[in-house]
């Protein structure tokens, strides 16, 4: 509920600042950011170098929504990354895990033997999947202990993806 309310007060607010934004520099030689362009130079004057940023077409533009801000700080210090195979059960039921979890990882299908040796290297493990969230690692899936490297890692135990 507290999350509804403060996702919806930043949606307010960003609304509101939403305009186009204006960065210009000052007859006193200050910089201003504005919401409004700069006043007209006096006559003679050189006029002032101003850079318009359109924040609301940046946004919609970006095509993605941004992470939540515990999502981003997690997978920033400690990014996953699932080795699996195509034709694995336990790969499906890791990656089952992550999505339903709302985990953001990468994947790296092991198809040939440059592939395991790759794997072997990064995780030392030999078997498949592999989870590695940051340094950790854990080879063949089991909820309860890829559960734990992610809530250690400060992943949220319940999805938070938009």
């Amino acid at each position: 509920m507290i999350f509804r309310t403060v996702l919806l007060i930043t949606i307010a607010l960003m609304s509101t600042a939403a305009a186009a934004q204006y960065k210009y520099t000052g007859p006193d030689g200050r910089v201003i950011y504005s919401d409004t362009p700069p006043p007209a130079a006096p006559k003679g004057a050189k006029p002032p170098v101003v850079q318009k940023k359109d924040i609301a077409a940046s946004v919609q533009s970006s095509g993605s929504t941004p992470l939540p801000f515990v999502l981003q700080q997690a997978s920033r210090n400690f990014p996953v990354t699932l080795f699996a195979a195509a034709d694995c059960a336990g790969c499906d039921q890791g990656r089952a895990y992550l999505n339903k979890r709302g985990v953001p990882f990468s994947e790296k299908l092991v198809k040939s033997n440059e592939d395991l040796d790759e794997m072997k290297k990064l995780t030392g493990a030999t078997a498949i999947p592999v989870l590695k969230v940051g340094n950790s690692q854990q080879a063949g899936f089991g909820e309860p202990e890829w559960g734990a490297l992610l809530d250690t890692a400060g992943y949220p135990a319940s999805n938070q993806l938009p």
